[in-house]
């Protein structure tokens, strides 16, 4: 019976690899234009991705344009992804751009063209090789299919058969200790509008921005430090104080005011995030917690705060903001926290006083140097 349920197997076998790989000797010798079918994908893609990129682009959003290029480049024959303006400024970029067929589309608003998208295509995704190596690798399928299915059915029956071998007991080892991590709270300051200034009023919007976070890091013990394309990080520990997530909050409104009471030219977004990390660790600006956050930061408008719902949770009574939920659909791109952020456009009662107050001991700080400088 053993000999039948082979030789049955074995012509099953043979049949299947007979069809496959006539199946693929057809395929291989199919002589389809490759370049037609470039141009056919390339062309769509480069047009679909202008369309998606006319109001990004527009806005100078590098945040939206950049998901939009990431998700692009995950489609397997893209290689390289760039988007830039008319005056040729990048704004976009990713992946392998010196290489492969290339496909520019303009786009477009207001029937004006505003930028272009350029599209990177692996060309050997597109080529068919008809040589006498494919159809010597479909003949030799023909062959050994048959005999390693023989041979696997011929294993499993013997293993049916014959009483397995019992392995000998092998101790259990112990899992690897759990690492001992503890909250880290984000605040990130978005120099929204860099793309519209100058080097040198970007670069003293953000010296100004520092000073102020600085004496804001000094009540808080925070750190602080540049983001570079976006503008300032700074960071919490939680140091064993159960309103350090408020603590956050505090700051992101004394640091949102004193911005927009100066004179500037700056147009600031803040958004707050929370982290676990191991205890004296660094922190690595690549960390995608801080993506996550800079992402908040630009869905803010001008004195609010957008905080992601991780950071929500650990915030006691959130009742005493004006605090609302926040949906988009770059939300979705959040790889830390739920596609649900939540945005405080103010603070009432204490909340609001002890914020009132910290700004005025700043600003009278301040100009009590100035003055003293001055004279």
């Amino acid at each position: 019976m053993q000999v039948k349920q082979v030789s049955a197997f074995h012509a099953i076998a043979f049949i299947v690899s007979v069809v496959l790989g006539l199946s693929l000797i057809a395929l291989w010798a199919s002589d389809e234009d490759a370049e037609t079918q470039a141009a056919q994908f390339g062309n769509g893609l480069a047009t679909a991705l202008a369309s998606l990129s006319s109001e990004p682009l527009a806005q100078k959003d590098r945040i939206h344009l950049g998901v939009l290029v990431n998700r692009l480049l995950e489609i397997e024959p893209v290689s390289g992804v760039a988007v830039y303006t008319v005056d040729n400024e990048m704004l976009a970029l990713s992946g392998a751009t010196q290489r492969g067929l290339v496909f520019t589309h303009p786009v477009l608003q207001d029937h004006s063209i505003i930028g272009y998208v350029r599209l990177h295509l692996d060309e050997s995704a597109f080529t068919h090789n008809t040589g006498p190596g494919l159809f010597a690798f479909s003949l030799l399928l023909i062959l050994i299919v048959p005999l390693g299915a023989v041979a696997l059915w011929q294993r499993a029956v013997r293993q049916f058969v014959e009483e397995p071998a019992q392995p000998a007991a092998v101790p259990a080892a112990e899992p690897p200790p759990e690492p001992d991590l503890e909250p880290c709270y984000l605040l990130v300051l978005n120099l929204f509008n860099q793309l519209t200034l100058s080097p040198r009023q970007r670069d003293l919007e953000v010296a100004h921005a520092m000073r102020l976070a600085e004496r804001i890091a000094d009540i808080y013990q925070a750190g602080i430090q540049p983001l570079p394309g976006t503008g300032l990080l700074l960071t919490f520990d939680e140091q064993g104080d159960p309103d350090r997530a408020l603590h956050v909050i505090y700051a992101a409104f004394v640091l949102s005011q004193l911005l927009s009471d100066g004179e500037s030219w700056g147009h600031y977004r803040l958004g707050a995030h929370v982290l676990q990390i191991e205890a004296d660790a660094e922190l690595s600006l690549q960390a995608p917690e801080i993506r996550d956050t800079a992402m908040l930061s630009a869905l803010a408008k001008e004195t609010t705060l957008v905080i992601s719902t991780a950071l929500k949770a650990r915030i006691p009574r959130p009742e005493r903001f004006d605090l609302e939920p926040l949906a988009n659909p770059l939300l979705h791109e959040l790889e830390t926290t739920e596609a649900l952020a939540w945005l405080i456009r103010s603070l009432q009662g204490s909340t609001r006083a002890i914020v009132d107050q910290q700004v005025r001991e700043i600003t009278h700080s301040r100009d009590a140097s100035s003055s003293e400088s001055t004279f």
